[in-house]
C-alpha cells in the first residue's frame, strides 16, 4: 500500500521497518501484520507535525483441497468444491418461522 504525507519539506516515517524509504512524503508500505504508521512532517521553517494511518493486515483465508492425491501424466483428477452456505438476504426485518 501507498502511505501519503503533504504539506511538508521533510518527512520521517516510523516504524521504518518494511517501507520503501521512510524520509518521502509517499512511502511503499508492506506490513506483514497490522501496523500503525507515524509520520513528522517538518515544513521549511521548523515547524513540526505529526500524524499516523493504520495498515490493517488481514489473515490469509485457508483453503483445503482435500487429501494429496498423485497424477501422473496424461492423467486427470476431477476437482471438487463445497458451496458457500447460503444466506438469506435480510432487511432487518426477523425472518418467518
Amino acid at each position: 500500500m501507498q502511505l501519503n504525507a503533504t504539506g511538508g519539506q521533510s518527512y520521517a516515517w516510523s516504524p521504518s521497518a518494511g517501507l520503501s524509504d521512510a524520509s518521502i512524503a509517499d512511502p511503499l508500505a508492506f506490513p506483514t501484520a497490522s501496523t500503525t504508521y507515524t509520520v513528522t512532517v517538518t515544513d521549511s521553517i521548523g515547524c513540526a507535525a505529526v500524524d499516523s494511518a493504520t495498515a490493517t493486515v488481514n489473515p490469509l483465508p485457508f483453503a483445503d483441497a482435500g487429501p494429496d492425491q498423485t497424477i501422473c501424466p496424461l492423467e486427470s483428477t476431477p476437482l471438487f468444491e463445497c458451496p458457500a452456505p447460503q444466506v438469506p438476504p435480510t432487511s432487518g426485518a426477523p425472518l418467518p418461522d
